[in-house]
């Protein structure tokens, strides 16, 4: 099934991501905690592709597993790093023998060694050239990546809106977020985008942190702005792994409480591979989805 059918059809649709581990033993592991996440009968699980396209072959290990055994639709990701147009060919035949057919088109992140991306020869140098590729072939449903807080090598956010509605018009379907840490911070950014014309689903990425120095990293990666009230909550737990995380969840939690209220067509998780969160989480987005299909129902 098509994502972008799910978005049309539901009042609410509910993701989760996740990432492949390198071993056969974590892979293994993730198998297990993948088992419990499908008791929250997510509407499809994203699985990401590592920096560098370094895990390619888990990922599509991986999407067939929640596929073919959970039962569950995939969104694999994609990235123009490392590959060729050739490349890509291949990939994606190999995408359809899993029985994927959902990608989410992304230009990814450079090798560790490198700092600056930089496309292969005969590869791709945007996200919205390899978008325009999976649209031409016809037997993809395609998503791409927003950031609301501006991608960090953007010269500006005008800029970034831009590029963003770039792999709109060339094939993409729906939109999900870099995780954020301020609901107003998405809720600006979706509807600027509104005024400016995109009407296809922008759906919010939900992190819940971990620790200060966790989400402070990962804050800086992707240019997000991590809260004062937040930090100084969290140093309070330094050492404390338990608290620290229930810290980090009752964030979340406040985050998706708000974003329902501004009427989100569906939230995506970014669960880090934890079970915690997802089983933190996951109950809510049930219970939301049952609200929402019965209010959808009675109209």
């Amino acid at each position: 099934m098509r994502i972008i059918e799910m978005y049309q059809s539901q009042p609410f649709v509910f993701s989760i991501e996740v990432f492949p581990p390198k071993t056969e033993e974590g892979m293994e592991n993730l198998k297990k905690k993948l088992r419990t996440f499908s008791s929250f009968k997510p509407d499809y699980i994203s699985v990401t592709y590592g920096a560098g396209g370094g895990t390619r072959q888990n990922t599509r290990q991986l999407a067939g597993f929640i596929g073919n055994e959970l039962g569950i639709e995939v969104l694999a990701h994609l990235t123009c790093v490392s590959h060729t147009r050739k490349d890509v060919s291949l990939l994606k035949e190999q995408f359809l023998d899993e029985g994927v057919e959902n990608i989410m088109a992304l230009r990814g992140d450079p090798p560790t060694a490198k700092k600056k991306f930089e496309p292969m020869s005969g590869g791709y140098r945007y996200a919205s050239e390899l978008i325009e590729d999976l649209y031409r072939d016809r037997r993809f449903g395609i998503g791409a990546a927003g950031y609301p807080e501006t991608h960090i090598e953007a010269i500006s956010s005008q800029m970034d809106r831009y590029f963003l509605k770039q792999k709109i018009e060339r094939g993409a379907e729906f939109v999900i977020s870099q995780f954020f840490l301020e609901n107003q911070k998405f809720l600006t950014w979706r509807d600027q985008l509104y005024r400016e014309g995109v009407r296809i689903p922008i759906i919010p990425g939900l992190i819940s942190a971990q620790s200060s120095s966790q989400i402070q990293k990962f804050a800086q990666m992707c240019g997000c702005v991590v809260p004062s009230k937040l930090i100084k909550k969290l140093e309070r737990f330094t050492g404390n792994a338990g608290d620290s995380l229930r810290v980090g969840l009752d964030h979340a939690e406040k985050q998706l409480e708000g974003l329902i209220r501004e009427g989100v067509k569906g939230v995506h998780l970014y669960a880090l591979n934890r079970v915690e969160v997802v089983n933190d989480l996951g109950p809510r987005m049930v219970s939301l989805k049952s609200k929402t299909d019965r209010i959808y129902s009675e109209f």
